[in-house]
């Protein structure tokens, strides 16, 4: 596997939103967490579930380049993204 190819597999499935809620769930209601800390890490879970999967697309362009060509509904779909 390519080093882009790596960077891409890291970034898509780098996003840990589920476990970042469960952990502050029960963080808060044992009053081991403000809330306001909850809040800041869930915003930031939010935040990596949404950015690193496009960036994984970006960074991995260049090689749906030189594969298979896409179907029209798959180019659609990696456009929307970009």
């Amino acid at each position: 596997m390519r080093v882009c190819e790596r960077a891409a597999l890291a970034l898509m499935s780098s996003t840990q939103l589920p476990l970042v809620l469960a952990i502050t769930t029960l963080a808060t209601a044992a009053g081991h967490m403000r809330a306001s800390t909850a809040a800041a890490l869930v915003g930031a879970a939010v935040l990596s579930t949404l950015i690193f999967p496009v960036l994984g697309v970006r960074v991995r362009g260049d090689v749906l380049a030189g594969s298979t060509p896409a179907t029209s509904s798959e180019t659609g779909l990696i456009e929307g993204l970009l």
